[in-house]
């Protein structure tokens, strides 16, 4: 872990720990990690299927360049 990452989150630094575990386990980058988490629960809310919002998502999110 780089000590200049940067995560702009109000959680304790054990969740972020914990998310970083789980997106390591899974061999995806945090931020993969976050965004299909953020796309699963948004599709949740609002009754949409996951894939047809990661169709919306723009080239550069959907292959999780920074």
């Amino acid at each position: 872990m780089n000590d200049t990452a940067r995560l702009d989150t109000t959680q304790p630094a054990t969740w972020v720990e914990a998310i970083r575990k789980a997106a390591s386990l899974e061999g995806v980058t945090l931020s993969e990690f976050v965004g299909e988490a953020c796309l699963d629960r948004a599709a949740r809310v609002t009754g949409e299927k996951p894939k047809d919002l990661r169709k919306q998502l723009g080239e550069r999110i959907r292959r999780g360049e920074r």
